[in-house]
């Protein structure tokens, strides 16, 4: 498992998705969202992924930080994320980003681990037959 530890979150990549943990933190600033996108990259190197981000420690996103977190030319290859909440307060704020922002990517909220990981399994697997479709064009 190949890990990068930030600020305020820890990025890992295994069985192949990214997941995104944030630590108990007042607030993640834009230039943290910069720091995960480019690990998520790395970890992807170049090719289509998933992200599980793990926000159960309900942390607050600055405005700037969201709207780069929902701009997909800063993370083309992401093909969905599944946010995995466990109170109330996180769910609505999960929901306000999808509301506000439009991330141009698939984002589902979860409170199971393993839903929200065999709703990712099912995202890629859609994404490689469509790319399968298209290359045969």
């Amino acid at each position: 498992m190949q890990k990068i530890d930030l600020l305020t979150a820890t990025v890992t990549f295994k069985n192949n998705v990214i997941y995104v943990i944030f630590k108990e933190v007042p607030e993640v600033p834009a230039t943290e969202i910069l720091a995960i996108i480019k690990a998520c990259q790395e970890f992807s190197k170049g090719k289509p992924f998933c992200v599980l981000t793990d926000m159960r420690n309900f942390i607050e996103v600055t405005p700037e930080g969201r709207e780069l977190a929902a701009d997909r030319s800063r993370n083309p290859n992401l093909i969905a994320n599944a946010v995995l909440v466990k109170k109330l307060g996180a769910r609505l704020h999960a929901g306000v980003f999808q509301e506000v922002n439009r991330p141009q990517h698939l984002i589902e909220i979860f409170n199971d681990e393993n839903e929200a990981l065999e709703w990712l399994r099912a995202q890629q697997k859609k994404a490689e037959k469509s790319k399968i479709r298209v290359s045969n064009k």
